[in-house]
């Protein structure tokens, strides 16, 4: 990065809660932003030292150029922009006139529905927040996938955020405790959010509702507090971190050097974690369990042949096509490759592990022809997959 004088750099406040799950991964987003395009700010994070440091709050009365904020106030707002302050939202509350980056939410939903829809399950319900755009447009794109799809789906919202704090566990506890029951199982669940699907999971153990048999549920967020301390774990869709943070900081660079950007960014949402919350096939046909089990068993760690999984499943290739079009969509080729891509994914994303290294787990033949294989699925390298999202 080149050295700028200290009348050039300008001071950028950023502020994200620390018990948001992106927090870290929002900051590396800008500082390769900053990095790549040889940026230099004085950045200005508020964080806890044990009274180490300076106490540093980003509130009405902070001077600077510019902050990158989850979420402000009303009265915030006005009084930044009064004082020529540049604003950028990475939340996906929006903030009246305030340049916003945020996941596409609608995007989530599909994830999910496409999930669900793999698991084998024909019935989908959304469990939400009334009054929440971002709620909504998750809905949104759960119920248009399971339109196309031909899965049954219906929408539950509670408005749960109007309420004061210490009344809303109990509030929701007597929403969910009254619908669960009466579902008709086996069925799958997107919750509006982590925090939501933590009280579905929690509901359906006093009720005694078998996750993931009976009841499979998907959150949003994949935030460890809530998606590790959950028996079983919550599956859960990714929020694409470090992608908001980089074009945060694109954003910013923009509007503090008198350019235009656009009002609003949505970033493309692709990845889920899958845990034991959703690890469940409901397939009737015991063949098509047994294929699509040995592919999601065996497919991360050899090149599996469909020949192999033919072999396994006591199904000629024809039959093995037809069966894997009707419930999947898609051939016992393509099921192999996509659960080979998503493995590679969560290897560049979770561990240091390199390339090389990557290959050998999964069985490839050599470094370049698992590289070429991830830029055939992916439409980019390893190594810039891994700048992205890591």
């Amino acid at each position: 990065m080149q050295e700028a004088s200290s009348d050039m750099i300008k001071k950028i406040g950023i502020r994200i809660p620390s018990w948001y799950p992106g927090r870290n991964a929002i900051i590396r987003g800008i500082l390769y932003f900053l990095r790549k395009n040889e940026v230099s700010w004085q950045l200005e994070i508020p964080r806890k030292s044990d009274g180490e440091l300076p106490e540093l709050k980003i509130d009405d009365s902070w001077e600077g150029d510019g902050i990158i904020s989850f979420r402000y106030t009303e009265d915030e707002i006005k009084s930044f922009q009064e004082r020529g302050i540049n604003l950028v939202n990475i939340s996906s509350v929006l903030a009246p006139n305030v340049t916003t980056i945020k996941p596409d939410n609608v995007q989530a939903g599909e994830v999910a529905a496409r999930h669900l829809s793999d698991l084998g399950l024909k019935r989908v319900i959304f469990i939400g927040r009334s009054n929440r755009d971002y709620s909504s447009d998750r809905w949104t794109g759960l119920k248009g996938e399971c339109d196309k799809k031909g899965i049954e789906h219906a929408l539950y919202e509670f408005d749960v955020n109007a309420l004061p704090q210490h009344e809303r566990a109990a509030f929701l506890k007597e929403k969910l405790s009254g619908m669960l029951p009466e579902l008709e199982y086996p069925i799958g669940v997107l919750a509006s959010d982590d925090l939501m699907a933590g009280n579905v999971i929690s509901i359906c153990k006093q009720l005694e509702i078998e996750i993931p048999k009976q009841v499979a549920i998907v959150g949003f967020g994949n935030n460890p507090l809530f998606c590790l301390t959950h028996l079983p774990s919550l599956t859960s869709v990714d929020i694409p971190s470090t992608s908001i943070g980089y074009k945060a900081a694109e954003a910013m660079n923009a509007l503090i050097n008198g350019k235009t950007y656009p009002a609003m960014t949505e970033i493309p949402v692709e990845q889920f974690k899958m845990r034991t919350s959703t690890n469940t096939l409901a397939y009737h046909d015991p063949r098509t369990k047994a294929a699509i089990e040995y592919i999601r068993a065996e497919a991360p760690r050899r090149l599996l042949k469909v020949q192999d999984v033919c072999k396994a499943a006591n199904l000629s290739q024809s039959s093995l096509k037809v069966i894997m079009a009707k419930t999947l969509g898609r051939s016992p080729k393509k099921e192999i490759d996509i659960v080979r891509a998503n493995t590679f994914r969560e290897y560049l994303i979770n561990t240091d592990k390199s390339i090389g290294e990557i290959a050998y787990a999964m069985g490839f033949t050599a470094s370049e022809d698992a590289s070429r294989f991830f830029r055939k699925m992916m439409q980019m390298t390893p190594t810039e997959y891994r700048k992205q999202h890591k």
